[in-house]
């Protein structure tokens, strides 16, 4: 029989600290890996927020161009047949607290080509509304942009062709559509 005089050997002797720093190591790059899709994430939302807003002052723009103001200076007096959006009074009321964010108005016309005429108009639209329908068709075109703390400026531009259709007895507006 031998007998063992010494230290007794443990085999397990540093295997929790190799454990400990194996799952320290998969930890980090599973939190290194979420910090980095969530950067992503968050410059990808910051680079739609310009795009955002220079969508919805385009689309204030065009409101605002169909809106009845704008259409009794194209039906008044005047002879006008284009108004020009881009002049300051229009301008600040487009964009109101906009113009602050960096948002700009480079373009914006709002043309009327005139009543339905003579012909009046086409018999498809007349069946739906009835033969005292009348319309008028408009050409909108606004673009804006946003240049403020971009790192490339923003654009939107819509260019659409508008009809509105009234009642002639009594000037309701029936339908405002239009595509572009």
């Amino acid at each position: 029989m031998k007998i063992f005089k010494g230290r007794k050997r443990d085999s397990q002797k540093g295997m929790a600290l190799i454990l400990a720093i194996g799952l320290l190591a998969v930890l980090s790059i599973l939190g290194a890996v979420v910090l980095d899709v969530s950067t992503k994430g968050l410059k990808q939302t910051a680079g739609d927020l310009p795009r955002q807003r220079a969508f919805y002052a385009a689309d204030r723009a065009v409101d605002y161009a169909l809106n009845d103001t704008i259409l009794a200076i194209l039906d008044g007096d005047s002879g006008s047949t284009t108004v020009d959006l881009t002049t300051t009074t229009h301008k600040n009321l487009i964009l109101s607290d906009d113009a602050s964010k960096g948002v700009t108005l480079e373009e914006g016309t709002v043309k009327d080509f005139g009543a339905d005429g003579e012909t009046g108009l086409p018999n498809y639209i007349k069946e739906i509304f009835g033969i005292s329908a009348k319309g008028n068709l408009f050409h909108v075109n606004v673009k804006t942009t946003v240049h403020k703390n971009t790192p490339v400026e923003q654009s939107v531009h819509i260019d659409s062709g508008v009809l509105r259709v009234w009642m002639s007895q009594d000037d309701q507006i029936l339908i405002t559509g239009g595509k572009g």
